[in-house]
């Protein structure tokens, strides 16, 4: 492929990366697709799956009072002062007792046991110091597993319902203040039916009992009355953050509205302005975490659909709805191809992944999705798109499991297929072996398969491609990080990478492989910035490059 004039954009940068332009006519650029390219544009993102918590990890947000209220929960939580009111003082007796009155309706076993342990060890415990840091609380998942399970809710006929608290979406009331959030709270978990799945049900009816002998903090009694006691804590830990939140901002939701609407109800639309604004000049695009509706989106699109045919994994996954992926323009693809032009190949890749790994739970549904496509000269490609586990256990099996194939091709086909491989690969700027993949092992597991990724044989571990930390407004504060902490306490790694043989391809020396994380083209690269931002909907960098043929 003859080069292209990359995306003119050139915003502010900590450190811009750097994106040489080319200029080619277009008789040039017929005659290159007339045979195999000699050089491919690609491109690959994790366009994350959307996250229920608004609030759940830091980002870049233009609001001044976003940086006010998320810095304000943060040093309460480091020294709450006066602002550390026993529990009763916010959620009150007469609010446990309407509570209790609702439990006692439902039937529920264990009732007397969890009023005995709301006045013994809860209601006068510091909101802050005792029960938000409480680290038993974590571990016994009395506040994240009912989150968990009533955070975000989809129906049978698709409808999504949230719980009424700050970490969700929640739109269908006012939660200014702790008197205005309650009547919502118990109307919502005890008032209306819902249709599930499962059939016509309550919220409350979701809550399930914590297990000790998946969670062994939890006590013999507490895994007995942990629905009533679950029910209880998720309570008081909602109505902490509201008082909270009131307190450090009383515009508090107009700023959580912002961000929902930014990364939720118009990710899809900035997720496809940015490919199709910034990189249609690229001939393969390799995308993971996509819901898949996606697909429809993109054949939808006044753009992209006229440009691009969409390769999805055989077995999407729809529970999860997190697919891997890949866009391949559609005229660099030969249509006169014996057995058409893409053969969709991920099954056999599933196939050899699972003689590997076995039922190890590592890789899911959805994850991968590879073909074989026939493109100019005769030449065919082996693509794949795939999300790795979050520790990236499975994915140097699942590249093996890919080279496996492509052996198996080289021997069966005319044509030996050439791979591009883009993958969120969960690799770690410093591994852990056997619990977390380094970038370091990674490159060796390449090596050794005749492989390399587009950061090289051996990868700056420094080239990131997320940089984001978990908050204080979220249920698991054990896993928070401060807002100077990202790097270090955080998930700021180089996880993204393409993947090819080292005897078919290398990335321009040039341009090199090049990051996005402000959605306005290859190099447009902000160090040491927190994204998402309200512009760019995902944790992940975009990283682009071309690849060139060896001869």
């Amino acid at each position: 492929l003859t080069p292209k004039i990359p995306p003119a954009a050139s915003p502010p940068q900590d450190r811009p990366e750097a994106s040489t332009p080319h200029m080619h006519s277009m008789a040039a650029l017929a005659s290159a697709r007339a045979s195999l390219l000699p050089g491919l544009r690609v491109a690959s993102w994790n366009i994350a799956a959307i996250n229920n918590n608004p609030f759940e990890y830091w980002m870049t947000h233009p609001d001044e009072r976003y940086e006010q209220i998320m810095q304000g929960m943060q040093g309460l939580v480091d020294a709450p002062g006066d602002a550390d009111v026993p529990v009763a003082d916010i959620f009150t007796e007469g609010m446990w007792a309407q509570l209790m009155q609702q439990m006692q309706e439902q039937g529920w076993a264990g009732l007397e046991e969890t009023e005995e342990k709301y006045h013994s060890e809860f209601k006068n415990r510091r909101i802050v110091s005792e029960f938000l840091k409480d680290p038993e609380i974590g571990s016994k998942r009395l506040a994240s597993m009912p989150d968990r399970v009533t955070n975000t809710i989809t129906t049978a006929d698709n409808l999504r319902i949230c719980r009424p608290t700050p970490i969700n979406a929640f739109a269908a009331g006012d939660m200014g203040s702790v008197e205005k959030w309650w009547p919502l709270y118990l109307e919502f978990f005890f008032a209306k039916e819902y249709e599930f799945k499962s059939g016509a049900a309550k919220v409350c009816s979701l809550l399930q009992p914590i297990k000790r002998a998946k969670y062994p903090a939890v006590s013999e009694q507490e895994e007995r009355i942990s629905v009533p006691l679950s029910c209880l804590c998720v309570a008081i830990f909602d109505c902490i953050l509201v008082h909270l939140l009131h307190q450090l901002n009383p515009e508090w939701q107009d700023v959580r509205h912002s961000i929902c609407t930014a990364l939720g109800s118009q990710k899809v639309d900035k997720t496809l302005d940015i490919l199709s604004n910034q990189y249609t000049d690229c001939d393969l695009i390799f995308i993971q975490e996509a819901a898949a509706d996606l697909i429809g989106q993109i054949a939808g699109h006044s753009v992209l659909a006229g440009m691009y045919e969409v390769i999805a994994p055989e077995k999407m996954d729809l529970k999860r709805d997190q697919n891997s992926l890949i866009l391949v323009k559609k005229d660099i693809m030969d249509e006169s191809a014996a057995g058409g032009a893409i053969q969709n190949c991920t099954n056999a890749v599933v196939d050899k992944l699972n003689a590997l790994l076995g039922a190890s739970g590592l890789v899911m549904a959805g994850d991968i999705a590879a073909a074989i496509v026939a493109v100019g000269g005769g030449e065919k490609l082996l693509l794949a798109s795939f999300h790795g586990d979050t520790n990236g256990l499975g994915t140097i099996p699942v590249v093996r499991a890919v080279s496996t194939l492509l052996d198996e091709l080289a021997t069966e086909q005319e044509v030996r297929p050439k791979l591009v491989f883009g993958m969120d690969a969960n690799s770690h700027t410093k591994g852990k072996p056997g619990k977390a993949l380094g970038v370091a092992e990674l490159a060796e597991a390449l090596e050794e398969l005749g492989m390399v990724s587009s950061w090289g044989r051996s990868p700056d571990p420094q080239k990131l491609t997320t940089y984001h930390a978990r908050t204080y407004l979220q249920p698991q504060l054990n896993k928070a990080a401060r807002r100077d902490q990202v790097r270090e306490k955080g998930d700021a790694h180089c996880k993204d990478h393409f993947i090819v043989r080292a005897s078919d391809f290398q990335v321009d020396e040039e341009r090199g492989c090049l990051r996005d994380n402000t959605g306005l083209g290859p190099g447009q690269f902000r160090e040491n910035m927190v994204f998402p931002t309200l512009d760019f909907p995902s944790d992940h960098a975009i990283i682009s490059c071309e690849l060139v043929a060896r001869r």
